[in-house]
């Protein structure tokens, strides 16, 4: 059905608002897509709309099963996380991401406690432009779809695995039960570049929360530490850039 609305006090704009909250999203079980890019992405990869949100005069050729309501700008000023929005968003209804060891093919990256939902999102773009299998997210993460992380993942949310644990150390166990080596990526560890006998199909990495690194709980199970080391006066490096370049080096062993 197709609806035109032109007041921010109609009760379907004042429900859509409440997605940009995470009480909203976890009560509706849906969130919010922004932009023409990451909405064709979702609809490409079959995600599920609720419905469309378009700015009126705006031509958007998009053919989706949902109804599609359009708006003043100042509607879609008021939905929007960006500064100098597109002109389309879509509610989309949030999946399954219970974990799944079945879902587990190659390198999987496993996120502990990471709290910045830019580092998420980058990791989750990196995994997939790398080709990896999976992302993992632990308990205490960060809203894997908080606007800033899906914005962040360029799309590739759609594109690659992506996994909530129940508990860290089961799914962790579960992973290594399938023939995994997990490997921790910690200041204090062997030097990965000394490494000569991984298998990039059979690892798991993890990468800790931003400000205490990997919990040891986590670092007990591993199997091996790891480290890259710094040649500069650099203490530690962010954890989307250590990420990349550890996924890099560990898909090209």
């Amino acid at each position: 059905m197709n609806y035109k609305i032109t007041s921010t006090s109609n009760e379907r704009i004042k429900f859509l608002k409440t997605l940009k909250t995470k009480k909203g999203r976890n009560d509706s079980k849906t969130y919010l897509i922004e932009g023409k890019r990451a909405v064709l992405d979702a609809l490409s990869h079959n995600v599920k709309f609720n419905c469309l949100i378009l700015e009126e005069g705006l031509n958007f050729d998009i053919n989706a099963s949902c109804d599609i309501l359009t708006v003043p700008r100042h509607i879609i000023a008021t939905l929007s996380e960006t500064s100098s929005p597109e002109g389309i968003i879509a509610q989309a209804f949030i999946p399954d991401l219970t974990f799944d060891i079945n879902k587990i093919s190659g390198l999987t990256v496993f996120l502990d406690r990471l709290q910045d939902a830019g580092n998420i999102g980058t990791i989750i773009r990196t995994c997939d432009a790398l080709g990896a299998s999976a992302v993992v997210l632990s308990p205490g993460c960060c809203e894997l779809f908080n606007p800033k992380t899906v914005r962040a993942t360029m799309g590739s949310i759609f594109n690659i695995n992506v996994m909530i644990a129940d508990n860290s150390i089961e799914t962790l166990n579960q992973i290594k039960n399938i023939g995994y080596t997990v490997y921790s990526a910690a200041l204090q560890g062997e030097d990965f570049n000394k490494l000569n006998d991984i298998n990039s199909n059979k690892s798991c990495v993890i990468i800790g929360n931003e400000g205490n690194g990997i919990c040891d709980e986590i670092l007990s199970v591993s199997d091996k530490i790891i480290t890259l080391k710094m040649c500069g006066g650099a203490e530690s490096l962010n954890a989307s850039i250590a990420a990349g370049i550890l996924i890099y080096n560990f898909m090209n062993c």
